[in-house]
């Protein structure tokens, strides 16, 4: 099944037996981005939600957990977070070809540009300020799904980090200088598509059409910052997350 539709016909039932409330003919369109986890918006009747699923196709073991984004949401339920409600789960593949869950649908401006140039200064502040808010609101957490997932992230840092040390990016660079300028091109855009799918946690980085732009495939403006750090540690490349756009 394409990751651009989903099958409303074995759906629609199933949210109909599971989810509260739900009513009317249901209609799907998807969103643009959601981090390579293919995103739709949802309408029953005067109701709206948000479906994200797991793509098809070989994944890393890691890559794709929609089930944690999932406990991740429910369990930042009534905290000072600002979170959508997690409405349902659903573990069978067998309903769309892959697990996927079920929010409700909040009305809000996405910005795909980490430097929000849409925006004057005051409210940039105002929403760097709110972010920081949030991200010490979650580290501060005592809820145990929560608390299980930020360890096992931050393990999975410290070893990602020691996995990479410094003599990679020279070794890589003095490869670069050995080659010719065709030669060149052809490995920094092979190792740039090499980062870019481990950052959007696509197993096969061939699966990436290197004529797009990242926005295109999945990042937004916070994975744009992880994806300028994680080239600069393993190339020594710094990356202006400005450039990131095309």
């Amino acid at each position: 099944m394409s990751t651009q539709e989903l099958e409303l016909s074995r759906l629609e039932p199933w949210l109909r037996a599971n989810v509260p409330g739900f009513d009317g003919p249901l209609s799907a369109e998807k969103f643009p981005g959601g981090q390579s986890n293919p995103t739709f918006k949802l309408t029953a009747g005067e109701r709206e939600y948000v479906l994200r699923r797991k793509p098809p196709g070989e994944l890393l073991a890691s890559a794709h957990a929609v089930d944690r984004e999932y406990r991740v949401l429910d369990a930042l339920r009534d905290t000072d977070v600002p979170v959508p409600n997690a409405v349902v789960l659903c573990g069978d593949d067998d309903i769309i070809g892959s697990m996927f869950y079920v929010m409700e649908h909040l009305e809000g401006r996405i910005f795909w540009d980490p430097a929000v140039p849409e925006v004057d200064i005051a409210e940039r502040t105002a929403i760097y300020n709110e972010m920081n808010r949030v991200l010490s609101e979650i580290n501060k957490s005592n809820h145990s799904p929560l608390l299980r997932f930020t360890k096992e992230r931050s393990r999975f840092l410290v070893q990602e980090r020691e996995s990479t040390p410094e003599k990679t990016q020279s070794a890589f660079i003095n490869s670069l200088r050995e080659c010719n300028q065709q030669d060149r091109k052809t490995k920094l855009t092979r190792e740039i598509t090499r980062v870019l799918a481990d950052v959007l946690g696509v197993a096969d980085a061939s699966q990436l059409d290197a004529d797009k732009g990242f926005f295109d495939q999945g990042m937004d403006s916070l994975l744009a910052v992880k994806f300028s750090e994680q080239l600069r540690h393993t190339i020594g490349f710094q990356v202006d997350l400005r450039s990131l756009q095309i």
